[in-house]
């Protein structure tokens, strides 16, 4: 027998309560990185360090959503038109902090000079997210 935490109508209507990090990065779309930058690698690494709390108010911070859609990331790519989670490369110093179109599912990523400097400048931005929404 199947034991379930979370009902199917709240599952359906909310979204999974657990985000798992690996369907995640399967289903992110690399746009001006590849998937072997320091950026990425390091991206990866942190959020492997990351409790569930963080890795949902990051979600929050690049997609608005609150929890990751029934069907997992993939499903991300079509319930709206925003497509799946991207990372981009974004413009600017590595004194930016990273900025996020929710509107695109899309998070823009300065190129830090190491993985602590990233860490840092990723909570901040996350933390204080009406820092870095672009307007739909």
């Amino acid at each position: 027998a199947v034991v379930s935490t979370q009902s199917t109508g709240e599952l359906v209507l909310c979204g999974l309560n657990i985000i798992d990090r690996v369907d995640w990065r399967r289903n992110t779309q690399y746009v001006n990185f590849a998937e072997r930058d320091d950026m990425i690698v390091w991206f990866w690494e942190i959020l492997d360090g990351y409790t569930q709390e963080e890795l949902f108010t990051l979600l929050k911070f690049i997609t608005g959503y609150s929890r990751v859609p029934h069907g997992g990331f993939a499903q991300f790519a079509s319930i709206s038109s925003s497509g799946p989670i991207k990372i981009s490369r974004g413009n600017g110093t590595e004194e930016n902090l990273p900025k996020s179109s929710v509107c695109f599912n899309l998070l823009l990523l300065p190129v830090y000079s190491s993985k602590e400097m990233l860490r840092d400048r990723l909570h901040t931005a996350m933390t204080y997210a009406s820092v870095g929404f672009d307007q739909c």
